[in-house]
């Protein structure tokens, strides 16, 4: 049987400085080739002496895992999404050697299996790892690195149980991570490891981040900073430093971290060899009993006051570890890739937190009251209309009395007579709660005035004009006039006019200023006789 041939792989034009080559980017212009398979792109990067750049586009690719290998020309890997899961590129097990991996989703399924081993180099930014369609990992790995560089990469294996989310097997950088797995975030095996700026969240797993296992043999050292590690079951460790053979010594050094939740935040033990933590300007809660665990500066045990415990682990504005930590070992953009060292508490001295994440909005919201009486008004379920930022959340007051999660427009309930005040109060999505809120001062007057005649024509003349004066019992109030059969028009007193002979009437009515008109305008009849000859 003849194997079926591969496409043919075209030569890149003399003038190219690097080889395109695209797999289901119809939209693509500057592509050298196309070929039909992941397999057969990397057939068609391999050895070819210039740099390659294997762009994959939407859809779910089998037949993995596939190995990119950029050991003998530079290789570049780039799928579709964004780092979020958007259109992302669905792969079954990727493997990189001296390559740069970008914006791919890349599934995990089964028992024991990888998402993704990096090595030699390599440098991953922009990718997701988590449970295949359909499936759950159990005992899985979702990242596997060695000497190599990950960033901006999201690891979510927690359907399944005793999952690993990373293991670092050598010299590794880990920064702005998002790492939720069943049994242990990061596991070092072996060599140093910096991470920094990354979430760990255990949920019900046991380990967040691990110095030292059972397969470890001489030094493994982690240098963790920024970094916000939370939850755990029964028995879980938040940071720990493990060594069971007497040629192994692991360390953690820790600072401006969040450690919170787990059953020892912090904790040191060696059967053999040695395990050793070192802490300072964290938030944690409790170490392991007789380990070797070593807390220096600025540590706290607070609650960080997330914005969400159960979700959103970044930082509420006014959280006791907002500028808590250290400036010395600040480096990198926090989790979400914002800057460091902000102001967070508006003290005039920029200091970075604790944990993953920055708080970079210190600015209280502010509201517009853009209806609603103010001042006299005859509704006494008066309505109230405003608005302020994006993503806020409101409450108002009314006589001092709180009315939490209000929105525009809200209806008050039905009010006595008198003078009342309605305030509302934003707070945005990190909880600034706004220092100066509007307010309006108004006054329900339900009680029609009254009206009167002080002076009026006499029942019966002979004149052509006649005076009318009026008042009412309330002061201020305006007046409305109706003279015979004419429409009711605006009027003040005194009010004079000409009558023709014959028979005539005046009705006057007040208009209080809350709007309340008279219900009983007061009425005058009276008649113009001819004159004598």
């Amino acid at each position: 049987m003849i194997a079926p041939a591969l496409p043919i792989v075209a030569a890149p034009p003399a003038f190219a400085a690097t080889n395109i080559i695209c797999v289901n980017r119809p939209g693509d212009t500057d592509c050298a080739v196309r070929p039909a398979t992941i397999t057969d792109a990397i057939t068609a990067a391999a050895g070819d002496g210039v740099d390659s750049i294997i762009r994959i586009g939407s859809g779910t690719y089998t037949g993995g895992p596939f190995t990119f290998d950029g050991s003998s020309s530079p290789l570049t890997v780039q799928g579709n999404g964004n780092g979020t899961g958007d259109n992302a590129t669905v792969v079954s097990g990727v493997v990189a050697n001296d390559a740069t991996v970008r914006n791919l989703r890349i599934s995990v399924s089964g028992s024991g299996g990888e998402g993704l081993v990096v090595t030699g180099g390599s440098i991953v930014q922009d990718v997701i790892v988590a449970d295949a369609p359909g499936a759950v990992a159990s005992t899985a790995t979702g990242v596997r690195v060695q000497g190599s560089t990950i960033q901006n990469v999201t690891v979510n294996l927690f359907r399944g149980p005793s999952n690993t989310g990373v293991r670092v097997t050598g010299n590794a950088v880990l920064s702005r991570l998002t790492v939720r797995a069943s049994g242990t975030g990061v596991a070092v095996d072996a060599g140093a490891l910096s991470i920094e700026n990354s979430l760990l969240d255990l949920g019900a797993g046991q380990v967040g981040l691990r110095a030292g296992t059972e397969q470890s043999t001489g030094i493994v050292a982690v240098d963790a900073r920024q970094l916000t590690v939370v939850g755990g079951g029964a028995g879980s460790h938040g940071v720990w430093a493990f060594a069971d053979d007497p040629g192994v010594a692991s360390s953690v050094t820790l600072a401006n971290s969040i450690v919170r939740g787990s059953t020892r935040t912090l904790s040191a033990s060696s059967t053999a060899g040695s395990a050793r933590v070192d802490v300072s300007y964290s938030d944690f809660q409790t170490t392991d009993a007789g380990g070797d665990v070593h807390p220096g500066d600025g540590n706290l045990d607070v609650d960080p006051a997330f914005i969400d415990p159960a979700r959103d682990f970044a930082l509420r504005a006014g959280s006791p570890v907002v500028d808590r930590g250290s400036s010395l070992v600040t480096s990198g953009a926090d989790r979400n890739g914002d800057a460091r060292s902000v102001d967070g508490d508006r003290n005039g001295s920029p200091v970075p937190d604790m944990g993953a994440y920055e708080l970079h909005d210190v600015t209280p919201p502010t509201t517009v009251i853009t209806g609603g009486p103010s001042g006299p008004t005859n509704d006494n379920t008066p309505v109230f209309t405003f608005r302020s930022g994006p993503d806020v959340t409101f409450e108002c007051l009314l006589d001092g009395t709180v009315f939490p999660h209000c929105t525009s427009p809200v209806t008050t309930t039905p009010l006595p007579d008198g003078t009342h005040t309605f305030s509302v109060r934003a707070t945005d999505e990190v909880f600034n709660v706004e220092t100066n809120p509007p307010r309006r001062t108004f006054t329900v007057d339900t009680t029609a005035p009254d009206t009167a005649f002080t002076k009026k024509p006499h029942k019966r003349f002979h004149k052509s004009r006649v005076t009318f004066r009026f008042g009412s019992n309330e002061a201020g109030a305006r007046f409305q006039c109706k003279p015979d059969n004419l429409p009711w028009r605006g009027c003040h007193s005194p009010y004079r006019w000409s009558v023709k002979v014959g028979k005539h009437r005046m009705l006057v009515r007040a208009v209080d200023a809350a709007g309340n008109t008279d219900p009983t305008p007061a009425r005058y009849k009276y008649k113009r006789l001819k004159h004598r000859r």
